[in-house]
């Protein structure tokens, strides 16, 4: 069952998220030695960002992982991992909270074969979190798109994505489905229509959102209505 959060100040929302992150982080810990969390780049989740590394998460025992990316250079601006990074991931690596070998970004050395390799010695997320686009779509599982239909059980990448750049890399929807926790953002009056979808009995290739309500933990946050 999921659980909705609406309040028009995303600053609250952001609070929220970033406090249900790091309370189950500490419940996750108290069964086994790490965590893995699958985060997204985007605007949405930066004021969640901005929290969790301030909270208090020993980040020594979290493994993160990029949930998707482009197929750009990693420092590259259009980068999701660049995005986390800057805002996120260097200051906790800077103070020598979060050891470098605990960050798991997409490069294009890696390939996709190389990042299926490290989803497969982490098994499943234990959390992850993912924004909508206006489309439904998260990471780059987009609407009535092969990506959505595809089977793999890891990740897959493509040249064809609908919204620009077109060549990116993606977790599948078989691997999402295996977190123990989502949670899911719609930010923005843009966002509404997706929210609108997402809400309904649709299927999940209409709205690949939907995957998150598979998850048994699972929680939706939205400055709209």
């Amino acid at each position: 069952m999921i659980k909705n959060f609406y309040d028009k100040d995303t600053d609250k929302l952001d609070r929220l998220a970033s406090a249900i992150i790091e309370k189950n982080i500490e419940q996750f810990l108290k069964k086994q030695k790490k965590v893995s969390l699958g985060i997204v780049g985007g605007s949405s989740v930066s004021g969640i960002f901005l929290r969790l590394k301030h909270a208090n998460i020993p980040w020594k025992n979290v493994h993160v992982y990029m949930v998707d990316e482009r197929r750009v250079p990693i420092s590259s601006d259009l980068s999701n991992y660049e995005l986390a990074y800057k805002v996120f991931l260097r200051e906790l690596t800077l103070k020598k909270l979060l050891p470098k070998e605990n960050m798991h970004p997409f490069t294009l050395s890696k390939r996709v074969k190389g990042y299926i390799n490290e989803l497969k010695s982490t098994g499943r997320f234990d959390i992850v979190i993912v924004s909508a686009g206006e489309d439904g779509h998260i990471a780059a599982l987009f609407p009535n798109h092969h990506s959505i239909k595809d089977k793999a059980d890891y990740a897959l990448q493509m040249d064809d994505a609908p919204k620009p750049p077109a060549k990116r890399i993606t977790v599948s929807c078989k691997f999402i489905l295996k977190s123990k926790v989502g949670l899911v953002l719609f930010y923005g009056e843009s966002k509404r229509g997706a929210l609108g979808k997402f809400k309904s009995g649709g299927s999940i290739e209409d709205c690949p959102a939907r995957l998150i309500k598979k998850i048994k933990k699972a929680y939706a946050f939205t400055n709209v209505k």
